[in-house]
């Protein structure tokens, strides 16, 4: 039997609604990045890897003999082990922060570092503009991270505390009543449970305009 008009909006729904889920999946899958970083004989290409929350860093192997492993001093730990040419290894980076790893053969020589960009959203806005800095791609909260956030404002040489979060993904910046120019942040994940730190992450500008 043939579905009747009065009966094809049920047997739609499911695939409305499915369509719905897929169309999610596409628009945070788009949202997230993979950055391939060559393991070659004696240095990591780029030695200075930079992504943002929810990205992933995808090392190949170019080189015998060689390991991507964090240091001990990092808040995160991840270790490939030691691989030969053509092996591959992912790891995702949730959180903001800058982290140094080493081959756990050729350290001190073969070194680099993730730097894991804030995002900012607007990057650009009249006094008044409420922004938002993103520091992680998933909640901190209920975890034993921290993320402690510095900012410079216009003119500043220094940069200085501007909150330390123990929730969420962001943390907002109220331009009302603020001086207009450049304001820069950058952010530190902190382990609490180790005390260990990352290094501070790239940079991230807003402009708040007149």
């Amino acid at each position: 039997m043939l579905p009747t008009s009065r009966s094809l909006p049920r047997l739609l729904r499911p695939a409305a609604l499915i369509a719905v889920v897929l169309a999610l999946f596409l628009q945070g899958s788009a949202s997230a990045a993979t950055l391939n970083v060559a393991v070659s004989n004696n240095f990591f290409f780029p030695q200075s890897a930079k992504i943002r929350p929810g990205d992933t860093i995808h090392w190949v192997w170019n080189g015998d003999n060689h390991s991507s492993t964090s240091r001990g001093s990092m808040p995160i730990r991840w270790d490939s082990a030691i691989h030969n040419s053509g092996f591959t290894y992912d790891k995702l980076f949730k959180y903001a922060g800058t982290f140094s790893y080493f081959c756990t053969v050729h350290t001190p020589s073969m070194v680099g570092t993730v730097g894991v960009q804030p995002r900012a959203t607007p990057t650009s806005g009249s006094v008044g503009t409420q922004f938002t800095i993103t520091f992680a791609s998933t909640s901190i909260t209920g975890t034993n991270f921290q993320a402690v956030i510095q900012y410079k404002v216009p003119g500043g040489t220094t940069f200085a505390p501007y909150t330390t979060a123990t929730t969420g993904t962001s943390v907002a910046f109220d331009s009302t009543g603020q001086p207009t120019g450049d304001y820069v942040f950058q952010v530190q994940l902190k382990n609490t449970s180790t005390g260990k730190v990352s290094l501070f992450s790239p940079s991230r500008k807003i402009t708040v305009t007149a």
